[in-house]
């Protein structure tokens, strides 16, 4: 019994170790954001790139220094499902639900900013999507839709 309260002891001990090294920044304030699982990724050199809903889809990224914060689309109700993958250069790719217009969108960054399609128009059922990009820069997603799954290759 001694042993297991030891045991304990140092396990809480070293857990308030652990969290007194972390470091926090707030990227924006003022608005509701929706996280999802699969929306944090990290470039090749290190940095953060972040995509999440709210009552739209955004981006931001920390390019060493600080962090940047971007609008790819209003949408006036909350996105579902935002995430986020990189391409073969870096750059990033989001995918998320339109709840307004009932649509799963994909946005690319490029030089000019973002250009958002919609890949699947009027999707009344929705229930939830994955995302992965391949080594061609292809788009896979595999999506649920009340009683379908749906795989998609953009």
């Amino acid at each position: 019994m001694k042993k297991f309260l030891l045991l304990i002891l140092i396990l809480v001990v070293h857990s308030v170790t652990m969290a007194s090294n972390w470091e926090r920044d707030i990227l924006v304030e003022g608005k509701r954001f929706l996280l999802d699982r699969e929306g944090l990724q990290v470039d090749s050199q290190g940095h953060l790139h972040l995509a999440y809903g709210g009552t739209g889809a955004y981006y931001a990224y920390f390019d060493g220094l600080e962090w940047h914060s971007e609008t790819i689309e209003e949408t006036g109700q909350n996105t579902l499902g935002t995430m986020l993958q990189l391409d073969s250069q870096g750059k990033p790719i989001v995918a998320f639900y339109d709840q307004e217009n009932k649509e799963l969108k994909i946005a690319k960054k490029e030089q000019n900013g973002w250009i958002t399609t919609a890949i699947i128009p009027y999707l009344d059922n929705f229930v939830d999507f994955t995302m992965k990009i391949d080594s061609q820069d292809e788009i896979h997603i595999a999506m649920g839709a009340k009683y379908s799954l749906y795989y998609i290759i953009y």
